[in-house]
């Protein structure tokens, strides 16, 4: 029932600022999703190379910025600094220079096993 009064509000925000609805449709009659959905059951923290040894066998998310490919892992530079080695992925998609957002289980004191990269070029976070 909550969540129905939360997303009527919602909804009537949105609707306020779009011109007369158009193409709007409502969702609120819908239950929040079940099992199907995003599993939010085991978020990732976000760490970087000295948070990382506190967080050993958890799923966690950093940024690094690519140095160099070794084999199958990439190694760069952590938010803090440090290095970091990201083992898996496919890392030879990735541009030395480049900002590259890794979510994966912390392996190592200064090692993510990936499970998901994405590269956000070289220009993260800079205007």
């Amino acid at each position: 029932m909550a969540w129905r009064a939360l997303c009527r509000s919602s909804w009537e925000k949105v609707k306020s600022w779009r011109q007369g609805g158009v193409g709007a449709t409502n969702s609120c009659d819908k239950e929040p999703p079940g099992e199907d959905a995003m599993d939010t059951s085991s978020p990732a923290v976000f760490v970087n190379a000295e948070l990382l040894k506190m967080h050993m066998g958890k799923r966690v998310r950093a940024v690094v910025q690519v140095a160099r490919n070794e084999g199958g892992s990439i190694v760069g530079q952590s938010t803090d600094g440090q290095q970091l080695t990201v083992k898996g992925g496919d890392p030879q998609s990735f541009t030395l220079s480049h900002y590259v957002e890794v979510i994966g289980i912390a392996d190592g004191n200064h090692s993510i096993r990936a499970e998901i990269c994405t590269d956000f070029g070289e220009r993260f976070g800079r205007e």
